[in-house]
């Protein structure tokens, strides 16, 4: 069965709604993208200083151990 339109009725264009959905994959694909190895360090080193500041300098050190 068709569907008649309603008058007045409020509905986005078509060209918007693909505009939408191409801003919403490449908003997508930037967040979840993965870290660069400048970002990963920058985080470790921030992470670093967060212990040291605390005052708990075991864990500080052992996130620059190799794993075993």
């Amino acid at each position: 069965m068709l569907r008649r339109r309603r008058f007045g009725r409020r509905t986005l264009r078509p060209d918007i709604r693909y505009l939408l959905a191409a801003a919403a994959v490449f908003l997508a694909i930037f967040l979840l993208r993965p870290a660069s190895n400048e970002e990963k360090a920058e985080r470790l080193v921030k992470r670093f200083y967060q212990y040291e500041q605390s005052g708990d300098y075991g864990s500080a050190w052992e996130l620059f151990a190799l794993p075993m």
